[in-house]
């Protein structure tokens, strides 16, 4: 009896897919690559914005992220600072390695002293600065994808999120992202991460609470144009020998970036500012 309702069932849905005549199993696999190759696309809501910048600015404000818009990236140190300076925080940053990373200009701050930390995140990282893969203009959502050059922990252990974004990677809509994405990768990333706004929750009393289960701050650098510098090196930087960072695969290095005076670390990377920064950050 137990049999015959099975069968009856596996019957049914054979026929809702319209596989009642019985289908190979390769024209099963045909069928599911041609799908996932060229998924359908539902109704999508109409964006009147033509300017997909704006949009993503507009809806990203409104959920309480920040978002500055610059020409270029050689403005992007001093919007950093700036940040730095307004909440009190640190010089010191853990960051991504990206290629846009790579190529911020920092001698443009001096004489400030940043130092940045090529790792993923730990508990007592104040600020993360990571690229994003892409952007939503319909939501204000950034999308960051996990990889050995972008930990997932820079996205949510910081209490600060700074993220640099070119406009030309802000897409209409999440359909167009998972396009984005399936061009872009052979086999997806770890983790895809979707982000709007700063982290918040209502769960308890109703009442709203920033920073719950992630940055309490997220400020977006938005960049106009930017094309790769050539050179890995730029004018103020030096790179410190990367490490392994014990019980991880992550590679990590220190850079020290200053315009008066380069300084390479001989040793693993440690925290390292400068004596006014200690006072004013605190222990």
């Amino acid at each position: 009896m137990a049999g015959d309702a099975r069968s009856s069932i596996l019957s049914r849905i054979r026929a809702g897919l319209g596989r009642d005549g019985g289908v190979s199993p390769r024209s099963v696999h045909d069928i599911l690559e041609k799908r996932l190759s060229s998924p359908p696309i539902g109704i999508q809501p109409a964006m009147p914005e033509k300017d997909l910048a704006r949009r993503f600015v507009r809806m990203l404000e409104a959920v309480s992220g920040a978002v500055v818009r610059v020409p270029d990236l050689e403005s992007a140190p001093s919007v950093i600072v700036q940040h730095l300076d307004e909440y009190e925080l640190p010089y010191e940053l853990v960051a991504a390695r990206e290629p846009i990373i790579e190529d911020i200009p920092w001698s443009k701050v001096a004489p400030k002293e940043i130092t940045l930390h090529h790792r993923a995140a730990m508990r007592a990282d104040r600020v993360s600065l990571t690229g994003a893969f892409s952007a939503i203009a319909e939501t204000g959502t950034l999308v960051l994808v996990s990889g050995e050059r972008t930990p997932t922990t820079l996205n949510f252990l910081p209490e600060d999120h700074i993220v640099i974004l070119t406009e030309d990677r802000i897409v209409p809509y999440m359909e167009d992202v998972w396009k984005k994405i399936r061009a872009t990768f052979t086999s997806p990333p770890r983790a895809i991460n979707f982000i709007t706004g700063p982290s918040r929750t209502a769960d308890i009393e109703q009442t709203m609470r920033i920073g719950a289960h992630g940055p309490r701050r997220l400020t977006v650098i938005l960049v106009a144009h930017w094309t790769r510098s050539s050179q890995r090196g730029l004018a103020g930087i030096a790179d410190a020998p990367s490490v392994t960072h014990p019980g991880s695969d992550v590679r990590i290095g220190t850079r020290k970036i200053s315009r008066r005076k380069s300084i390479r670390k001989a040793n693993s990377p440690c925290k390292k500012v400068s004596e006014s920064n200690k006072r004013r950050s605190g222990p």
